[in-house]
């Protein structure tokens, strides 16, 4: 059976994850090809800083310490929303946004 990853790597849908400290921890292909921002640029940054997504009245929603990073922490989040981002063109992007809490494992 295929790795969670293997599997997230494969799918047509953007697909990211980030760690406790709100930094990009994996970037599949489809992210890339959709916001035209590659797995090397993103890995390791902020998400609010590669994302800078805004809600639908333009309201700054990715920032530290946003609803979505306190899921992991217990508290609540939705679980899908709508976000506006910039592409690497700079174009305004919709997005359709979906929240999966995956428990980290230590070693892995």
């Amino acid at each position: 059976m295929p790795s969670l990853a293997d599997v997230l790597l494969h799918t047509v849908d953007g697909v990211f994850a980030v760690d406790s400290d709100q930094r990009i921890s994996f970037w599949n292909p489809a992210c890339s090809q959709l916001l035209g921002i590659s797995a090397e640029q993103a890995v390791g940054r902020p998400c609010s800083e590669v994302l800078k997504g805004r809600d639908p009245f333009g309201v700054p929603f990715c920032r530290p310490g946003c609803c979505v990073s306190r899921l992991g922490q217990g508290e609540r989040a939705p679980q899908t929303f709508s976000l506006w981002t910039l592409d690497a063109k700079g174009e305004k992007l919709p997005l359709s946004v979906s929240i999966i809490l995956v428990p980290s494992h230590q070693n892995d």
